[in-house]
């Protein structure tokens, strides 16, 4: 109750008077300019880019920029859909999305509607940095991009299972770790997607497999495991 009082006294001062009059902050000149204070939004709305040459357009079967329309913002389209559109909401001061901000895509693909996004930093157009990414799949990749592809330390949950580790070029490379929701485990190197290298994988059916994988392929005494292809091609690779 004491600061309904307190501001009840203010409203009827000379002072609160003389404000409602003039709109000047305490101590200022009757009269005065308004000043913003420095680092406020200024209300101007940011130049559009100019658009990116047409010969650059992205189109079907064309990778290219996709320009987003309300802004003027370009974003590169590695694998450009019909139907396509973007939305981006972060800064481009030179016409390719710059900095952080929320990465929208809507496309038809064979028929069927889709819509894909991304939160994070931009680089000259494409993901670069940390971010997320969440698919028309339902998978959702969170981690470190680089030039658009998943480069780095990242975690990818499809509808299967995840995979936790490292990537290169849009690929599971390096060390890694993969669950299913059947319960089956790898753990160990990858290469192009592939385990390569030492590894170990648990089966739910057959146990463990342990020893040094060849792109997906595995024999263990006189078992054979394929992770990533066709059981029947790691036999005929792993024979003798």
């Amino acid at each position: 109750m004491r600061w309904c009082f307190l501001v009840l006294a203010l409203a009827s001062t000379p002072l609160a008077g003389a404000l409602a009059q003039t709109g000047a902050p305490p101590g200022a000149a009757p009269g005065a300019p308004s000043v913003a204070p420095p680092g406020s939004d200024s209300g101007t709305t940011p130049q559009r880019p100019a658009p990116p040459p047409a010969d650059s357009i992205a189109a079907v079967g064309k990778p290219g920029w996709t320009v987003d329309a309300e802004n003027g913002c370009w974003v590169w389209n590695p694998n450009p859909q019909q139907e396509e559109t973007v939305r981006w909401t972060g800064p481009c001061p030179e016409g390719p999305s710059q900095g952080e901000g929320v990465l929208a895509w809507r496309y038809v693909r064979e028929g069927q509607p889709g819509d894909e996004r991304y939160v994070g930093t931009m680089a000259r157009g494409r993901m670069h940095g940390i971010g997320t990414y969440l698919e028309s799949t339902g998978e959702v990749y969170q981690g470190e991009f680089q030039d658009g592809r998943e480069q780095g330390r990242g975690l990818r949950v499809f509808p299967t299972g995840r995979y936790d580790g490292e990537w290169r070029q849009g690929q599971r490379h390096g060390r890694g770790v993969m669950f299913w929701i059947n319960g089956n485990l790898f753990r160990g190197e990858f290469r192009n997607g592939l385990p390569e290298g030492p590894g170990e994988y648990y089966s739910v059916e057959d146990g463990w497999f342990r020893g040094d994988w060849q792109a997906g392929c595995l024999r263990d005494g006189n078992r054979v495991a394929a992770l990533g292809k066709p059981i029947e091609v790691c036999r005929d690779a792993t024979e003798g």
